[in-house]
This record gives structure tokens, sequence and C-alpha cells, in this order.
């Protein structure tokens, strides 16, 4: 079931709204002026906010699924209290005020798109096995190079795909979650982590994911800037009056609950995606806005996770253990001697 891309509406008003455009005028701030008055009105910022800086008490609710999620007004007051400071990831781990990190062995698995990046890709997985070194991982090359021999040197699952679909934009969306599903069927763990030759791991997860599809949640800090349309949200709420709009996820470091997935996968009909994307034009292109319109229209919750970061574009986490955008490896970045070695002997 390959979606109509001549379907895409000729009024895209809509999808444009949704996208973030913070990052474009921060950067041209930033080659404008430098880092220094950015850097004075980030300690400024933080020395405000630790005045402030208040534990909250936080309840949870049961969802669907019988899942345990906090309640609505809990994640708020969790992002609100986890993201007041702006801090990156060495400030956060420094600064006395935050508790030590307690972490959680959460039951996962990994599904891993690449195409032609050998070293982004080894970079990332790299990062990743020194912090989980024997969780399951399907490395799916989306018909680029051979990854075979990284797939062998990082013990992951590998699968040779021949058709080229993409992430954006995605050409065959239905497609995208078909391989979703075959990591699904392939490890029978709890939760899937997406994982993206962009995506860097720092540290272990000691967040749990309090919704069904948890990731960026569209936005940076606490504010909602990326969002389904209003159009795509009234579909939405026909069949689920009281759901949730907390922004898109779905990107790289986002993570599902696998049976929420294939629910949700089950019950996608024919014309399904068309549909959505007559809606929002982001669904047929944009992976994270289709998989977003996937969970909700199936009744799921689709939140930010507070161990997901986007550090290039100042979305910082609470010490967030895995961080997206990081391109540093698109830019003819270097491994160490040791790494750059073993890549060699791998390609």
């Amino acid at each position: 079931m390959k979606q109509d891309l001549a379907a895409l509406p000729n009024d895209k008003t809509a999808y444009k709204k949704s996208v973030q455009r913070g990052p474009i005028l921060l950067g041209a701030l930033r080659n404008a002026f430098g880092d220094k008055p950015f850097a004075l009105y980030r300690r400024t910022y933080n020395a405000v906010a630790a005045l402030f800086l208040k534990k909250p008490t936080l309840t949870t609710t049961s969802y669907k699924g019988d899942m345990r999620f906090w309640d609505y007004a809990s994640y708020r007051k969790a992002l609100a209290y986890y993201l007041a400071k702006r801090e990156t990831f060495e400030e956060y781990l420094a600064d006395p005020q935050h508790e030590a990190k307690e972490y959680i062995d959460l039951d996962f698995s990994v599904y891993f798109q690449c195409y032609k990046n050998k070293r982004a890709t080894f970079a990332a997985l790299q990062s990743f096995r020194q912090f989980y070194p024997n969780v399951p991982i399907l490395l799916l090359s989306d018909n680029g190079d051979d990854f075979s021999a990284l797939a062998r040197h990082f013990k992951c699952e590998y699968y040779h795909d021949s058709q080229n679909i993409g992430y954006w934009p995605c050409t065959d969306m239905y497609r995208w979650f078909t391989r979703l599903a075959r990591a699904c069927e392939l490890f029978k763990t709890e939760w899937v982590l997406i994982l993206e030759d962009d995506v860097r791991t720092r540290d272990r997860i000691s967040k749990y994911p309090h919704a069904h599809l948890a990731g960026q949640g569209g936005g940076r800090g606490t504010r909602v800037t990326k969002q389904l349309s209003p159009a795509a949200q009234a579909f939405v709420k026909k069949s689920y009056p009281d759901a949730e709009f907390s922004g898109i996820s779905g990107c790289g470091g986002s993570i599902f609950h696998r049976a929420s997935f294939m629910n949700c996968f089950a019950n996608l009909k024919p014309g399904d995606i068309n549909t959505w994307g007559a809606l929002d034009s982001g669904a047929l292109g944009a992976t994270d806005i289709a998989l977003t319109f996937l969970f909700l229209v199936n009744g799921y919750v689709v939140r930010r996770w507070l161990d997901l970061s986007h550090d290039s574009i100042g979305n910082w986490g609470p010490a967030a253990a895995f961080d997206h955008q990081f391109k540093r490896y698109y830019r003819g970045g270097l491994l160490s001697e040791d790494e750059e070695r073993t890549l060699a002997t791998l390609t």
C-alpha cells in the first residue's frame, strides 16, 4: 500500500506552521553576534530559574493498553521541573541542585535505518554499544551501501531492503511502517528505540517514557512549536474527544511501546495515509509526523521523552541519554585513531 504523493495538498500552510523555525533564526543571530551574548543570557536565565526550582509531586494514571503514565498535569510539571534550566549535558550533571540520576532497566530493542554514511553509522552504533552492549538491534540498509560487516561487528541483525524510501521525504510511508513492524516481530521487547546515524548515546536511560510514543515532543524546552495541523487534530478528536496533543515525536532517539504500535499497524487500512496527508501534508513525507498520527488516531498518547535532547539547536534535556541531530560525521568529522582503523577494516 504505497501512498499517492500526488495527493499532497497544494496548500501547505498548515504544515509550514508546524515546522520549527527557531534554530534557523538562532543560527543567523549567532553568526551575526557570536556566542557570548547567548551564553550571558543563558547564565542569567539559569540563575533566576534556580531560585524557583522545586521538585513537584507527580502522579500516574491508567492509559490505553493497561499502561501507567504521568497524568497530563504531572507530565507538564515534570517538563517544567526538569527543563527549567537551559543546561548542556555536562552542565546538568555538574549542577549540585540536581539529584543524581537513577538508572532504569527498560526492556527495549532498536530499529536503525541506514543508507550510505558508514562513518556516522559506525559512530552511532559505537556510542550506543558503550552503554548497551547486548540490546538487540535491527540494522536495515535503505537500499544503500552494504552494512553487513558493521552489523556483525556491533552484533546487529541485518537486512538490506531492495527499495530506497528515505526519511525526509519518505516516499513510501506504509513500507516504513512495515519495517518498524519487522523489528517488532523480530524482537519481542516491551519498547523499541529508533536510532539514526545522527543520534549519539551519552548515558544509560534514567527517564521512563511516559507515553506510548515518546520523543522530541515537537518543540524546545517546555514549548510545543511543532504540532499536527488543526484539521488533523479535529480528525483525531472525532474518535477520541479527550485526545492529548503534546507535539510531534518519532524522530531519531524516540521510543515507542511495541505492542501498542503493532495494534496501530494492524488497524491501518488502505487509503489511511492519504487521508492523513489531506489533513496534514507532513504525514505523507515526514516519518515522525506519520508515526505521531498513527498513534493518535488509535487513541494512544504521544509526548516528549526527557531522555532525548537536540543539543545542536539548544533543545537540551536533563542530561538526556540520547542526543539527536548530532551531525559531526556528516561533515567529515574523524573518529579516534583506533575507531578509524576499525572502520577501515569494515568498509
